[in-house]
């Protein structure tokens, strides 16, 4: 079930999908099975890691999402007229802060940065034990943001731990 807001947010989505022109999507929408402010984000964020404040509330304008709900995520943040992205090794060290619970691993998009923090060299994660706990579930959109980013990451650091995690959550 999806809340209105959720629901609202996919059928703009729906809308934009429909409208967009592959050549300018470089040919790589966001998976349709994520969550709809997942797909905003990696539609928003697709091959850059800030934009102007003023451009992003213009985009999000009519989408039912702010940019306090990304900053609310950890998704993003704020310096000065600037929005950044949060960078996944960053989003990985403050999920796996000391005395940190797993359950603030919430959504798809948190879940995949998870996978691709701990596939990269030298976290002293071991993806098998993470993926093993019944405590984590992985949801079904994962594997699908995995091979977004295998294809769209920014860095090519990023897209080979991303293809590794994918791997991994295949097996």
């Amino acid at each position: 079930m999806l809340d209105v807001r959720d629901a609202l947010l996919g059928i703009n989505q729906l809308l934009d999908d429909l409208l967009e022109d592959a050549s300018i999507a470089d040919g790589l929408r966001p998976p349709d099975i994520a969550e709809p402010a997942t797909r905003l984000y990696l539609r928003i964020f697709r091959n850059r890691q800030e934009i102007p404040r003023d451009e992003l509330h213009k985009t999000l304008r009519g989408t039912g999402i702010s940019q306090g709900d990304l900053e609310a995520r950890g998704w993003i943040n704020q310096a000065g007229r600037v929005v950044h992205v949060m960078p996944i090794h960053e989003r990985f060290a403050y999920f796996t802060e000391r005395g940190r619970n797993r359950k603030v691993i919430k959504a798809d998009l948190d879940q995949a940065h998870f996978l691709i923090g701990a596939a990269f060299q030298g976290t002293g994660v071991k993806i098998e034990t993470e993926l093993n706990n019944p405590h984590f579930r992985i949801k079904k959109s994962v594997d699908e943001i995995l091979k977004w980013y295998t294809e769209m990451g920014d860095l090519d650091s990023t897209r080979a731990a991303a293809k590794t995690a994918l791997q991994l959550v295949e097996h």
